[in-house]
């Protein structure tokens, strides 16, 4: 379900849909001025897949940025 959500969207977006969560986390660190850890965000969104989606979730959410 969640796949076919974004695949939805992009097309309404014309955009290409690129549910990838290591490029979420890096413009997530580049928005919000964190340190990049490029090798931390390939392990971490490799086998912690959940854990990482919840947390960049709570970052956005902290800081106010979440679609509603």
């Amino acid at each position: 379900m969640p796949c076919q959500l974004a695949k939805n969207k992009s097309a309404v977006d014309q955009r290409e849909c690129m549910p990838r969560e290591y490029f979420t986390r890096q413009q997530i660190r580049s928005k919000y001025g964190f340190e990049q850890a490029t090798l931390m965000d390939c392990i971490v969104t490799g086998p912690c897949l959940p854990c990482a989606v919840c947390q960049d979730a709570g970052e956005i959410e902290d800081r106010g940025s979440m679609v509603r």
